[in-house]
């Protein structure tokens, strides 16, 4: 058994959550049946692999111990590699197993020796997929060949390479090869609101809901179900689909709000559609071929993944083949900084290294060079990156699931070296690459300095980083820091993280800093422990607050002001561009990335250079908001059914009531409690008779809608268990339950087909109510052998149990079904005509409106009602309960989803809405973001690759930097160059931009502040505010007598509080009339900032006021 309680092979759904959000559980299934074995070299890349696929959950891992023991140059790259393995020259292989085996003990991991390790079917014969990582030539081409010929069935090869800022990844997965699923996207799906014929006749236009793009294109497939009069369509048989264009709301033609598909054999009738329906998205598999490595070197099938140069990947290309070629010929790498062996690498004859026309005329001499000097060095950042996509390159071959590479990928990042006269002379040597020594305390970075030289590794380590969050990101961002020797305490570095979060199991299969013996330990706490452990020299300080508004007093302007870099390792777009924003006003360069299953975005956010985030950030995956109609009677998703059961039915009956009952008893008298509730009297009565209905029990009079029409008297078993025992509400809490499913799933719909029966009509065409997106719903008649029935019962007396303190041992399906069987009948519900239904949203403010009206005028009755709450409350000779619980939704706590889910399955099968499963439901209403351990290492590699960039001396280039949008499922790998801030004039001689800011030593006076604006940019200032609206100065009040007031005196005075770190001001005015009179309405030339030109925006202004009065910028 493992430390998760499951058996090797089980899937341990909680562990995995977030991961099979990414995969689907089929897909899981096919990777935990998975064996697969890893070859070649065990350096950085490799046990980046290693750890990406552990963290997966294949079925077997094998390292292949090829018996090369550990050396300096490993811990630049290999964080499993500690500085003492290299000096006792202990095995590669056997010092990452046992910490690779913690990372999954659902897993098996094993060695195996390189000579049993065998082109048959006792060696690499007995695995599904096998990895080669920096092999030769000749060892991929040998690998290649027997796992692309294996009989019966193909083994999928991974070939992959780290040199220097250089890498690639190769596929072959066989002659033919299965994709059941291209993307991994979830199917699209959507309502059927009408179908009617093609103007030739030839097909059906189906129409969607429409407010919402259905998301399909030409060639998709669907299926349907539920469409009224066409029951030939609900067959199950997928249907190719056909986009067209209909007119929207506006009149205008838009796509995405119908679809044609042919109308077949069937001849179908679109006059005989009656109603209803749903569509759903059906994935066809398809099978793919592929060559063996050999037959794809002289004429490369390579993925295109940089914008900017798109020959670079055959330039690549032809690298490889010399730098094999030089590794046969010299049976060693070029060595480090050396311009001899650079050159004679480049001057390899490409063609005779193998390289077709294509690739010979791309080869590039100067890139050969540049890339050579470092060919022999290590470098995290390539190991993480490659690691995340070889890795998932595994993930492809095991499960099926998304588009295999097609064949080579080749990536380099010569734009993270510095210019070569920038890179001095001090290089380390192949056998200082080698060594065991480590003579000197840098000793362990030569992998790197083999790539940048020894100088550019000091600047590293002397950075001060703030790094904003310690999850999936952050613990890979923390791994790749302490491995470059980023802010080391040697140095004067220091690195600072902050999370505000604890561990949970969820986490541990993407957070691999994070072990189970964490878990409920802070999460920032722990990562910065592991990552000191890495290295030992890393000065890494962990704190546990948000980022936020609230925390300025913690993180101020002076700690701002200390930082060099800001990394974002954050989930949500609310603080990334909350920290954006901190980064633009302090003027700090920015690393932001994102991920959301197998996509990622990074962008480096250069000051003065670039746009920030916020300048166009990436929208948040959060759910759409729902009319509260639809939510309440008009369902027609099952997003719509899984919100009302959130809301509805959790929040209300397990949260928000027990929250009142939990109010009353902690006012500690009755008289506190009616202060507290005299403070809102239009609700007063509401919240009493909710304290009632809690700590005493509901009765059929406590809500107008009188849709529980049922008493209970809770105080009977809560005197039992305050005496110990929990059976009377055992009982109590099963009844209870019992109730409120007749409450929701049945008295609820009778009365809402009452107020609007089946055949209601809405206008003098006959059209029916409950027709386009209204569907009508079915009452449930409750049977305990029902799953769902039994399943909202269980959950819900369950958590009625838990807000009264729990029992011991918890019910059970059995004991429910027993309770149930001596339970008396429920008396049949009638519907009320007083009680009306509305039918949308702005029926229902209206009909709010007027009961609030009704409640003001009968205030008096209120009152009286309210002390009779009170007396029922307080008269009764049982005591009230000590405590109630509320319950705090928790998606990943079982019990809280399974009242969710039954729930909101009941309600959509009611309604007639197709089902998803209860993980599906998980993922909508905890709107989990889907993650996976592959696509956060790629995506921190890559970010890290950015971070060397801004070491470079001079001043930094904007095409340098790259920008990233990433899809591991579909091999989209796109680097770009990010995008320039957009600049605009201001006065005559001024260029400003989002960056633009005054800065202002000294505590000024307004006066002062006036003159520097009139000097600098003949602008006139008449208004001085802060703190977003509060004025400072404004000249037509009159307030001469302020101009010759300090600023921060001034600010003391308006505002009330002690001024912070940097005083910020925004002004407002006007130029002179001398610039007014002199300036030409010239049009914009450069494309910069088309608005309107007689917008004037002044750059804001900064005061350091504590500063001493010196040389102002701007």
């Amino acid at each position: 058994m493992s430390q998760t309680g499951e058996a090797k092979g089980a899937m341990n759904e909680q562990l995995y959550s977030r991961q099979l959000f990414v995969l689907g559980r089929e897909a899981q299934e096919r990777l935990q049946s998975c064996r697969v074995a890893l070859a070649g070299e065990m350096n950085g890349l490799a046990v980046e692999i290693a750890k990406n696929v552990m963290l997966a959950g294949v079925n077997a891992l094998t390292l292949v111990d090829e018996g090369a023991a550990c050396q300096a140059g490993d811990l630049a790259a290999n964080f499993f590699v500690s500085e003492e393995d290299v000096r006792t020259k202990r095995g590669r292989v056997e010092a990452v197993v046992e910490q690779l085996r913690e990372l999954n003990a659902l897993v098996s991991l094993e060695t195996m020796p390189v000579a049993d390790f065998t082109l048959d079917d006792a060696g690499m014969g007995r695995f599904d997929v096998v990895i080669l990582v920096n092999g030769t030539r000749a060892r991929a081409e040998a690998y290649s060949s027997f796992c692309h010929t294996h009989d019966p069935k193909a083994i999928a090869f991974i070939a992959a390479g780290s040199y220097g800022v250089y890498g690639y990844t190769f596929s072959d997965f066989g002659p033919e090869f299965t994709v059941v699923d291209p993307d991994g996207e979830l199917n699209r799906q959507g309502i059927v609101l009408e179908v009617k014929a093609s103007e030739d006749g030839k097909d059906l236009i189906v129409l969607t809901a429409d407010d919402r793009h259905h998301g399909l294109e030409d060639g998709d497939f669907v299926r349907f179900r539920g469409v009224g009069g066409l029951e030939a369509l609900n067959d199950g048989e997928p249907r190719r689909v056909r986009a067209v264009q209909i007119p929207n709301a506006d009149g205008k033609t838009v796509d995405g709000l119908a679809f044609a598909i042919e109308r077949g054999a069937d001849s179908l009738d679109a006059g005989a559609y009656t109603g209803g329906g749903h569509f759903e998205q059906v994935k066809t598999p398809r099978v793919v071929a592929f060559a063996p490595l050999a037959e794809t070197l002289a004429d490369p099938p390579c993925v295109q993944n940089d914008w900017t140069d798109f020959s670079r990947p055959a330039k690549l290309h032809a690298f490889l083949l010399k730098l094999w070629a030089f590794q046969n010929a010299k049976g060693r790498l070029p060595r480090p900084g050396d311009q001899t062996d650079a050159s004679e690498l480049a001057a390899i004859d490409a063609a005779s290294a193998g390289a077709g026309a294509s690739v010979v005329e791309a080869q590039d001499g100067e890139l050969c060079e540049l890339l050579g000097r470092g060919a022999a060095g290590q470098i995290n950042p390539m190991a993480a990156f490659l690691g995340g996509v070889a890795a998932q390159e595994v993930l492809k071959a095991c499960s099926g699931k998304f588009t295999p590479l097609q064949q080579w990928l080749h990536v380099a990042s010569p734009e993270s070296l510095p210019v070569p006269e920038q890179m001095g002379s001090g290089f380390p040597s192949l056998e200082d690459l080698s060594a065991h020594a480590l003579e000197t305390p840098d000793a362990r970075y030569c992998g790197q300095a083999a790539v940048f030289g020894w100088d550019f590794q000091a600047r590293l380590g002397a950075l001060k980083v703030f790094v904003v969050g310690a999850g999936a990101l952050g613990c890979e961002t923390l791994k790749n820091m302490a491995l470059m020797g980023v802010a080391c305490k040697s140095k004067g570095g220091a690195l600072t993280v902050t999370d505000m979060d604890a561990i949970e199991l969820s986490n541990l299969n993407r957070q691999f800093l994070f072990r189970s013996q964490h878990i409920g330990k802070m999460k920032s706490v722990v990562a910065a422990d592991q990552a000191r452990n890495m290295n030992p020299d890393f000065e890494v300080k962990a704190m546990e607050s948000k980022v936020a508004p609230d925390t300025e007093n913690l993180f101020n302007d002076a700690f701002w002001a200390g930082m060099d870099i800001v990394v974002n390792a954050l989930d949500n777009v609310t603080a990334r561009l909350y920290v954006d924003s901190k980064c633009v006003f302090h003027g700090k360069p920015l690393l932001e990335s994102g991920t959301l299953g197998t996509k990622a975005n990074t962008l480096p956010v250069v000051p003065n250079l670039t746009e920030s985030y916020g300048s166009d950030p990436v929208q948040d995956e959060g759910g759409e908001d729902i009319p509260a109609c639809t939510l309440h009677a008009y369902p027609n998703l099952i997003e719509h059914t899984l919100a009302w059961a959130r809301d509805a039915v959790f929040e209300k009956f397990f949260n928000l009531e027990p929250a009142e009952g939990r109010e009353f008893l902690e006012a500690g008298s009755v008289e506190a409690y009616t202060a507290e509730a005299n403070r809102q009297p239009n609700t007063k009565l509401a919240r009493v008779r909710t304290a009632r209905a809690v700590l005493r029990g509901p009765h059929e009079d406590d809500h107008p809608e009188k849709l529980f029409p049922y008493n209970v008297d809770l105080s009977p078993a809560l005197e039992a268990l305050q005496a110990g025992n929990d059976k009377p509400l055992r009982r109590t809490c099963v009844e209870l339950a019992r109730m409120r499913f007749e409450e929701l799933f049945v008295n609820k719909i009778a009365q809402l087909l009452h107020a609007h029966p089946l055949d209601k009509t809405v206008d003098d065409q006959g059209t029916l109510f409950w027709s386009g997106k209204r569907r009508p719903p079915k009452l449930e008649t409750f049977t305990p052998e029902d799953p769902l029935h039994i399943k909202f019962v269980l959950s819900a007396a369950s958590l009625f149990a838990q807000v009264y303190g729990g029992v011991d041992p918890p019910l059970e399906v059995a004991e429910v079904r027993e309770i149930l069987s001596r339970l008396d009948p429920l008396p049949s519900y009638e519907a009320d005509d007083s009680v009306a239904v509305p039918e949308n949203d702005e029926e229902a403010k209206k009909l709010q409106k007027e009961e609030e009206e009704r409640a003001k005028a009968a205030s008096a009755s209120t009152s009286d009602l309210f002390q009779a709450e009170l007396a029922k409350l307080t008269s009764s000779s049982v005591e009230l309960p000590k405590a109630v619980h509320p319950q705090v939704f928790e998606k990943d706590f079982d019990l809280h989803m399974d009242v969710v889910y039954a729930a909101a399955a009941i309600r959509a099968r009611s309604y007639s809405i197709p089902l998803v499963d209860q993980l599906e439901a998980k993922r909508i209403v905890g709107r989990i973001i889907p993650a996976i351990a592959t696509t956060t290492a790629a995506t921190t590699g890559a970010v890290a690759l950015e971070l060397y960039k801004f070491l470079h001396e001079g001043s930094p280039s904007i095409e340098r930097f790259r920008a990233m949008n990433m899809n591991l499922a579909t091999n989209s790998y796109a680097s770009f160059e990010p995008t320039p801030c957009k600049t605009r004039k201001f006065g005559k001689e001024h260029e400003i931009s989002l960056w633009t800011m005054v800065n202002l030593r000294g505590n000024r006076s307004v006066q002062e502040i006036l003159d520097y604006f009139m000097d600098e940019y003949s602008f006139e200032v008449n208004t001085i505010s802060t703190d977003g609206d509060v004025t400072l100065y404004n000249d037509l009040f009159g307030q001469e007598d302020r101009l010759e007031t300090p600023i921060a005196d001034l600010y003391r005075t308006v505002v009330g509080k002690e001024p912070p770190y940097f005083i910020m001001l925004n002004v407002d005015g006007d130029f002179d009339e001398d610039y007014d009179d002199d300036e030409e309405d010239d049009d914009d030339e450069d494309g910069n900032f088309d608005e309107d030109e007689d917008e004037i925006v002044p750059p804001a202004c900064r005061i350091d006021w504590q500063a001493q009065v010196g040389e102002d910028e701007d």
